[in-house]
């Protein structure tokens, strides 16, 4: 359970990453209670993994899932693209994020 907590607070990470892009420096009400409570969830989420995860590994796992996704978002859904080091790198991190959670033993 607390593995599936920490996905979801990476993605709730990438939402209100890209919220902060979004919502007009916090001009535009709905984005920016998006934001807010996307923020608020992730951190929420965080905490109530840590209970039952070692807290350097769920701090990182749940940035790397959020980095993650941000890169992702920008890459396809922003149109910023990825060239092939980027791509390299993306493949890398989730081996990194894969090889921490077989790793631990939680």
């Amino acid at each position: 359970m607390p593995w599936i907590l920490l996905v979801i607070a990476g993605g709730l990470e990438t939402i209100w990453a890209v919220g902060l892009s979004e919502n007009h420096g916090f001009s535009s009400l709905l984005p920016s209670l998006a934001t807010v409570a996307a923020m608020l969830g992730s951190f929420g989420l965080l905490g109530w993994a840590f209970k039952s995860l070692p807290r350097g590994i769920g701090a990182a796992l749940g940035m790397a899932v959020g980095a993650l996704g941000i890169v992702l978002i920008g890459g396809f859904w922003l149109g910023q693209g990825m060239n092939a080091w980027e791509i390299g790198c993306i493949t890398l991190m989730t081996g990194g994020i894969v090889g921490l959670r077989l790793a631990t033993k939680t």
